[in-house]
């Protein structure tokens, strides 16, 4: 009776000009957001991949390497998010998702050329800066048991900002009292294995050029196992 029951939809389907029973099933794999074409030089460049809850691998190929998976941090609401190295300008990477037996793109990886930046850098004498958090965002709920494989308590977890301070300048990232500092690449920084305590934790984010201090803060929650 359910074959019957389905041909029957099937049927339908295609006399109204829709699809089949098997095509109506959900996706796991939902969105890719990454650098396409051309970026300045030097990184790194964040990548997000959107899913249904289940966590992805995403795989980053450097010039005439073959593909690497790379680590990525959970960001919330099906959203995990990992980060490319800096790299010189005339390099080459290509990069992909997989989850649930599926793969995005699904067709050729993409492509990405890593071009010297056009037009004068922003003088660091001009103005306030600006940062902001990228990955993770205000109030955001992570998962400790993402991180199995680290040997410390907590989260350890790539934190990335954005920023108007030109490439090279330091910005500082403090967490609980614990400070991590890192260089602008790009109009990006990513400060990489930043641990979390469980509970509730507050990130906040200092830069600064001639014409004033720029920071950000925001709290997030980190469950235990």
């Amino acid at each position: 009776m359910k074959a019957f029951a389905c041909l029957l939809a099937l049927c339908f389907s295609l006399l109204m000009g829709g699809i089949g029973c098997d095509d109506v099933a959900p996706r796991v794999l939902l969105d890719l957001e990454g650098p396409r074409g051309m970026v300045d030089a030097s990184g790194p460049w964040t990548i997000a991949v959107l899913t249904d809850g289940t966590r992805p691998a995403l795989f980053v190929a450097v010039d005439d390497e073959s593909f690497a998976a790379i680590p990525i941090t959970a960001a919330g609401t099906g959203q995990f998010v990992g980060a490319v190295d800096p790299l010189p300008a005339g390099s080459q990477f290509r990069y992909y998702a997989e989850a649930g037996g599926e793969k995005m793109p699904t067709g050729t990886p993409r492509q990405v050329t890593v071009v010297v930046p056009r037009g004068p850098k922003p003088d660091a004498g001009l103005g306030r800066c600006r940062v902001s958090f990228r990955a993770p965002l205000e109030g955001q709920m992570l998962d400790e048991q993402i991180d199995d494989s680290a040997p410390q308590s907590g989260l350890q977890l790539t934190v990335i900002a954005e920023t108007d301070l030109p490439d090279g300048h330091p910005v500082r990232l403090d967490v609980e009292g614990v400070g991590y500092a890192d260089e602008v690449g790009a109009g990006q920084v990513g400060f990489r294995d930043v641990t979390l305590p469980v509970g509730e934790a507050t990130l906040r984010l200092h830069g600064r050029r001639d014409g004033g201090d720029c920071e950000a803060e925001i709290t997030v929650l980190v469950s235990g196992p």
